[in-house]
């Protein structure tokens, strides 16, 4: 079941991850100066709290359709098509 389950939830945080990564970049760089004059550790924890958020939200929308496709027999869902 882990080989199932392993896939689908690293897409996800692969994806949500270098999202969220990829919008804190241009923040740090134009909005985070301008407000303090200098970056900070605590600018930086400001900037990752949201992408932490945003994947822990990620991880527990997958987890209701991920519950939903187990519990399908295979030979059922074949037979479907």
């Amino acid at each position: 079941m882990t080989r199932v389950l392993a896939p689908l939830f690293v897409a996800a945080a692969l994806l949500v991850s270098s999202g969220s990564l990829a919008a804190a970049q241009p923040a740090s760089v134009f909005v985070v100066p301008g407000l303090t004059g200098e970056f900070s550790l605590e600018d930086g924890a400001m900037l990752l709290a949201p992408a932490a958020l945003m994947l822990g939200v990620c991880l527990l929308a997958c987890v209701v359709p991920t519950r939903r496709a187990l519990g399908v027999e295979p030979t059922v869902a074949l037979r479907m098509d």
